[in-house]
């Protein structure tokens, strides 16, 4: 793939697609960060965005504004930037991951300390996720990526928010 650049990234390569978008590895030439870059083509404007993209919008900014800018510490991808392309709309996330999803370490043999590890990073991301009072709804191994400080919760297009505990008195 020829680099191109895309407001402050220049985009490297392909690492995937999905439903409602191209993901490609980038870096952010302001302060050379490696970042990740989803790419989700607007067709008509007043189409309006996935109701997905949306939500993964809202979901990490609830996060941010309940632990701050950097969610790498609670496990959790960043994302840093939104904005309006040549032809796409741009989502940048952070840290950018290049093992991929938690599927790369299948049939590699782990320590316990390693495997304790990562059902620490995903039991933390999911703490944070809960008492931010949402619901993720979509914990699979593509959404669990490998990052430099462990294992990293991606993709909040399918979160909800949590309603409150129903008062017993009330569930009867």
């Amino acid at each position: 793939m020829k680099s191109n650049v895309e407001g402050n990234y220049r985009v490297v390569d392909k690492i995937g697609e999905g439903t409602y978008g191209v993901v490609y590895k980038a870096v952010d030439q302001r302060v050379g960060d490696r970042v990740a870059i989803k790419k989700v083509k607007v067709r008509k404007p007043e189409d309006g965005l996935p109701k997905e993209l949306v939500r993964e919008i809202e979901a990490t900014n609830a996060l941010r504004s309940a632990y701050g800018t950097d969610l790498t510490s609670l496990h959790i991808v960043n994302l840093r930037e939104v904005f309006l392309g040549s032809t796409s709309l741009n989502i940048v996330y952070s840290p950018y991951c290049p093992e991929l999803d938690i599927t790369s370490l299948l049939g590699k043999k782990l320590s316990s300390d390693q495997a304790n590890d990562i059902a620490k990073h995903m039991l933390r991301a999911l703490a944070a996720v809960h008492d931010a009072k949402l619901v993720h709804r979509d914990i699979k191994p593509s959404n669990l990526l490998v990052g430099p400080e462990g294992i990293i919760l991606c993709d909040f297009g399918q979160c909800r928010v949590a309603l409150d505990t129903i008062d017993s008195d009330e569930a009867r």
